[in-house]
Parts: structure tokens; sequence; C-alpha cells
């Protein structure tokens, strides 16, 4: 995964992370603007969970009338990856832009912690 380096403080550098992930290691890159960033194994089968585990924890939260509502008035892209993906991966920038509008709307909403209670949903 490619992220931008960003000013973190006073001249410090480092790579733009979204919160909440988990990574290995972060190199800079030849282009002296981007990191790369590594996971292992167990980090990149954390950060993914099926689209039924989303769509049912969002059904069971009363959330998923108000995600179908912002997919229809998205992107394309949102719309396919929300139509056809088999996966959600939660680095992805749909995911994250759905995320934080989760927060926005419902209080209380913790993206980090859906991640975690949809692992634990049965398909």
């Amino acid at each position: 995964m490619i992220v931008d380096k960003v000013e973190i403080s006073a001249n410090n550098f480092g790579p733009d992370i979204p919160s909440g992930l988990d990574y290995a290691t972060a190199s800079l890159n030849a282009d002296g603007l981007t990191y790369t960033l590594t996971f292992t194994e167990a980090q990149l089968k954390a950060r993914r969970i099926s689209a039924v585990q989303g769509k049912v924890l969002l059904d069971e939260r009363g959330m998923i009338g108000y995600v179908e509502a912002v997919i229809a008035q998205g992107t394309s892209k949102m719309k396919i990856y929300y139509r056809e993906s088999s996966f959600w991966d939660k680095t992805d920038t749909v995911i994250i832009q759905m995320g934080a509008a989760l927060e926005a709307q419902f209080t209380g909403f913790d993206f980090n912690q859906f991640w975690i209670d949809a692992k634990l949903v049965k398909p």
C-alpha cells in the first residue's frame, strides 16, 4: 500500500496512515513523497471482512438503509464496490469515506469497533 508523506509536526515527516491502520513497516520511496507500507499476514487478514459480514452487521444495527442511500448518491466506484465486492478492505478509500459518514451520522458509531464486530458475524 502506498501512502503520502506528510508533516507530522514541525520538520518531522512520516507516512499519512489512515486512522486505526496497523502495519508492519513503512519505507520511504525513491520519489521522496510517498511511503510503501507492508503488512504481516495477520494484519492483512484483520483488515478485511466479507461484504456479507459488513452488510449483515449494518442491517442488525439499523444502518443499512442509510448506507444504501449514501451509496445511491455516490460515485460509480462506490456503487460498484458496494454491489460487487466479495470483501471489504478497511484501508480502501470507499470504506474509509463510508466509515467517516457513519461516524458523523450515528452518535457512538466507532469504525474500528464495527470492523472487530463484523469479523465475528457468521455469514
